[in-house]
């Protein structure tokens, strides 16, 4: 009996802390866009501004949506601070992003084609407990539950609505008291999914792991020379 109170109490708990968690989430994820968005227009204005190398050759400044890289010597290994717009900038604020000037004036670029760079010294090292892991199995599965709740609850309404709405014989006060509770029931249900689906297409995952960062910037414009 205690086990089955104990689990109640933690399915509650995780009820009452799953808005405020997303609400947590979307807070960073703004934030860490409007960061990027000042730190891509300084980038922007470095591009544009600062005069050219005259020297030798030199690969070209440019901005990857990650880093603003400058004018490099050929055959250098470019180190930039990491981007001030990471949510976890202050454990990484002494570390680096590089990338490499080839001897012919050109970004290394990778087997994959992708040009090179190395961002380890600006990732989030974090370290999730099992605890932690299983909590939020828990809450991805149960935000799986209410949206299939939801799914069949919209398929159910509106198929009593219809039916009410069909057959003349069912048009009495009562059912129109029904009808009307049903429509804001469909209401409901059509906002929660709207809600979660445009969520999830705009953000994406979760800004919480560094490998979505550019997950989250890639459908912004960005500059690439």
């Amino acid at each position: 009996m205690n086990r089955i109170q104990d689990i109640m109490a933690l399915i509650c708990l995780l009820f009452l802390k799953l808005p405020k968690f997303e609400m947590a989430s979307g807070k960073v994820l703004e934030e860490t866009y409007r960061k990027w968005v000042q730190y891509k227009d300084d980038c922007v204005k470095m591009i544009e501004n600062e005069p050219l190398l005259q020297v030798g050759l030199f690969c070209n400044r440019t901005f990857d949506r990650y880093a603003c890289w400058p004018d490099s010597p050929a055959g250098s290994l470019v180190n930039i601070s990491c981007p001030f717009y990471l949510p976890w900038y202050d454990k990484v604020s002494q570390g680096v992003v590089r990338r490499r000037c080839s001897v012919d004036g050109h970004w290394e670029i990778e087997d994959s084609g992708q040009v090179w760079r190395d961002k380890t010294q600006c990732e989030e090292e974090k370290e999730v407990t099992s605890q932690e892991l299983w909590l939020k199995q828990l809450m991805v599965g149960f935000r799986m539950m209410y949206t299939v709740g939801y799914s069949l609850s919209l398929f159910t309404l509106i198929t009593a609505l219809i039916i009410l709405l069909s057959f003349r014989k069912l048009h009495c006060a009562r059912n129109y008291i029904h009808a009307n509770l049903f429509l804001s029931l469909i209401l409901r249900a059509v906002s929660v999914i709207v809600k979660d689906t445009m969520l999830e297409r705009h953000w994406g995952r979760e800004i919480m792991k560094q490998t979505d960062v550019r997950e989250m910037l890639s459908h912004h414009v960005g500059l690439e020379n």
